[in-house]
């Protein structure tokens, strides 16, 4: 390109001494035949003044092959900077960031984690000991009495599970989880020991604002803190601002391999589907829960009114 642009400067500079010179002659345009000369005389003077005129002439159509030689160099020129423009504009540095900054994540996690672990068996030992008396209390004859002359809420109604089994092409065995009966507090959580080592998984979500959503994980949660990939699991939508509409959303190509996860009872994070942003669920009374469709193909707004939601149950299926 600077070659380009040296030959153009050339160019003008041999286009504006041309003008110059052109614009310096001195020539008269309108011939006045003096009839009081001889005939001989007039006739030379036509020949001189044609001279002139050819002179000019020439000159002029120096002048405008010059100008179109400057144009086509600026064609050219026009040409290759819309090319180079395209291509510049095609080169996404916010999204390359975008990736890093997600390793970052990745990377500040696990680094936490390793310092956790040192104090894994003695925290370990230390919610051992409060389920145990938190067991204790719910066998307790009057808790038990309790539950028995109270009506568990309704999480999903018999024409939403019928709809639900439809749509997922399985049937509903049994429930793992239920957040209406079991805990899903921060440190006491029992949501991924059920979940563990379990396969075909169906999470239903409910929030207060009358939608029914989730996600169903067809491999198997083999552990806890870590991503799984199933290979078809998917998002759907059952209820949306109290209607019977239910959609599913399969896997895009944005981090396919983050489909569901499950978190530490020390983790403020229940679980979550997609590369941090599809769904997560936060521990109960830990008001963060988002949603923001990446890994999977639902838009924003499908699953729930905005990108914030708070979770009013949560049920887990076994699919068969």
């Amino acid at each position: 390109m600077q070659n380009q642009f040296a030959t153009l400067s050339t160019l003008y500079d041999k286009v504006r001494d041309e003008y110059t010179t052109f614009n310096n002659m001195k020539i008269e345009t309108i011939f006045v035949d003096n009839k009081s000369l001889s005939l001989a005389q007039r006739l030379t003077n036509t020949e001189k003044f044609l001279d002139q005129i050819e002179e000019k002439f020439l000159r002029r159509q120096t002048i405008i092959q010059s100008y179109n030689n400057i144009l086509e160099k600026l064609d050219e020129l026009t040409k290759q900077l819309k090319s180079n423009y395209n291509e510049v504009s095609k080169q996404s540095e916010i999204e390359k960031a975008y990736e890093v900054f997600n390793l970052q994540i990745l990377l500040i996690e696990e680094q936490y984690k390793n310092k956790i672990e040192p104090f894994e068996e003695q925290i370990q030992i230390i919610n051992n000991e409060k389920a145990s008396i938190i067991d204790e209390i719910r066998k307790s004859k009057m808790y038990s009495m309790y539950l028995k002359t109270t009506e568990p809420p309704v999480i999903i109604t018999q024409g939403e599970k019928e709809s639900l089994e439809i749509l997922l092409n399985q049937k509903i065995t049994n429930v793992l989880f239920d957040s209406t009966i079991d805990d899903w507090s921060l440190n006491s959580s029992v949501f991924s020991e059920r979940v563990l080592n379990k396969s075909n998984l169906c999470v239903l979500i409910e929030d207060t604002n009358h939608n029914k959503f989730g996600g169903v994980f067809n491999g198997e949660i083999s552990d806890i803190g870590h991503y799984h990939n199933g290979g078809e699991s998917f998002l759907f939508s059952l209820v949306r601002n109290g209607t019977l509409n239910p959609k599913k959303f399969r896997k895009s190509n944005n981090y396919s391999f983050y489909e569901m996860c499950c978190y530490e009872q020390n983790s403020k994070v229940l679980f979550s589907f997609g590369f941090y942003d599809d769904i997560c669920v936060y521990k109960k009374g830990i008001d963060k829960n988002f949603c923001k469709p990446c890994t999977f193909t639902a838009k924003q707004n499908e699953l729930t009114d905005n990108d914030k939601f708070v979770t009013k149950s949560i049920i887990v299926f076994q699919l068969n």
